[in-house]
């Protein structure tokens, strides 16, 4: 065997091995960039199921409101059309004051999560969340 020969097998036996190592290195991004894909598209639709959910929340409340719904609307509206009849505005003025006065936290929260699932208005926690912004 020649020195040309060996020097020949060595070049060839180098570079397989490099070769294989580049292709080795390119199955291993692909894979990486599958399993990133594959997390994202995850992500992508527990948030799409999510919001199909909450949805079908909402459609359920609205298909179940009925007379308490139109009830709560008139009580919650009363004060603010009897603002604008005359006399009325201060016993308006004078109930807010005694409900600020009278009622304890709890209570108005209970009355505002009660109105709240009466309207379907599901995320109440936003609302707790931006109170404590103040």
């Amino acid at each position: 065997m020649s020195w040309l020969s060996v020097l020949g097998s060595a070049a060839q036996w180098t570079f397989s091995g490099l070769k294989s190592s580049i292709d080795q290195s390119r199955v291993l991004k692909a894979r990486e960039d599958a399993a990133e894909h594959n997390l994202k598209l995850a992500v992508m639709q527990a948030k799409i199921t999510k919001a199909q959910k909450d949805g079908e929340w909402e459609v359920e409340a609205v298909k179940n409101s009925g007379w308490k719904d139109d009830a709560m609307f008139v009580i919650v509206m009363l004060p603010l059309i009897a603002c604008f009849i005359p006399g009325y505005s201060q016993y308006v003025v004078d109930g807010f004051k005694a409900l600020d006065a009278s009622l304890p936290e709890w209570w108005r929260w209970m009355v505002l999560c009660t109105v709240g699932v009466s309207y379907g208005l599901k995320p109440l926690t936003k609302l707790k969340n931006l109170r404590k912004l103040k």
